[in-house]
């Protein structure tokens, strides 16, 4: 309750919506399908955080909302609005992300005719928004918590929770890993699974590896790969010696690092997308 006063307050505040503006005019509709805080929403691209030093994560918002509009016969979707907005300072600041997140939420709304939006749009009524966003938390994989063992081999086998192949070996480096499913010919590689599950957890592919998978109320987040970047590390005292004695910098002083950069990503349940 008070989560939907303190959003239509800020709304109206922004859009200048009188709060007893007349009924003649389009009413909107926002379903708050997804709000989450967090103070490690994103990974610092630095190793250290200069505005908070020894802070390697940034704090942010994740949001997913819903806008639908009413003109006096049914709803019509307008726009879905999906994001993950992070920076440097606290979420309870005055300037807030939350605030942020809202205001950014109705630019299109504020900015493009309505009659636009709702052009081939399907007309809904209460019930029937209602029922579509029950439907989307009753999937197997969100109802008990339990997870069947095994390798999924298409999203839907993962909300479904019922992974095709069952018996199957991973094998990790130190970037990468690769699934084995035992067959009756052998051990084969799997190269386009979705995930798997070790029967505890869950883990999305991406990235030549798995990640594992957060359940965030009704959907889940993983902090995956942002980029892997790659440095050449030069020893600096002897290239100094080389340099004066050799003119160059031997091999054997040069090392490259590689280095995961992560980032929080959230899995759609819609598509089965980690964006």
């Amino acid at each position: 309750t008070n989560t939907v006063s303190e959003v239509s307050s800020f709304l109206r505040d922004y859009l200048g919506v009188k709060e007893n503006a007349s009924d003649s005019g389009a009413k909107v509709l926002m379903v708050i399908r997804k709000l989450w805080l967090s103070n490690e929403a994103d990974q610092y691209p630095m190793t250290i955080n200069p505005k908070n030093p020894g802070d390697a994560w940034l704090r942010g918002v994740l949001a997913k909302f819903e806008f639908y509009v009413n003109t006096g016969d049914g709803y019509f979707p307008l726009y879905r609005f999906d994001t993950l907005y992070t920076g440097y300072d606290k979420i309870d600041a005055k300037n807030s992300y939350l605030s942020g997140v809202l205001a950014m939420s109705v630019q299109r709304l504020a900015n493009t005719p309505m009659n636009e939006m709702i052009v081939n749009k399907k007309k809904m009524f209460p019930e029937d928004i209602d029922a579509y966003n029950k439907q989307q938390m009753q999937i197997p994989i969100l109802q008990n918590g339990t997870y069947k063992k095994g390798v999924y081999k298409t999203f839907d086998e993962f909300k479904m929770n019922a992974p095709s192949f069952t018996d199957y070996e991973i094998q990790k480096d130190k970037y990468t890993s690769t699934i084995f499913v035992k067959g009756a010919n052998g051990d084969y590689l799997m190269r386009d699974d979705w995930g798997y599950s070790d029967g505890e957890h869950l883990y999305v592919h991406s990235a030549d590896t798995y990640f594992e998978l957060v359940r965030r109320q009704n959907t889940f987040v993983c902090n995956g790969a942002k980029a892997l970047s790659r440095y050449r590390v030069v020893n600096a005292g002897n290239a100094i010696v080389l340099g004066i004695l050799g003119g160059g910098v031997g091999r054997q002083n040069k090392k490259t690092v590689y280095l995961l950069n992560l980032k929080l990503f959230e899995l759609d349940m819609d598509t089965g997308e980690i964006f």
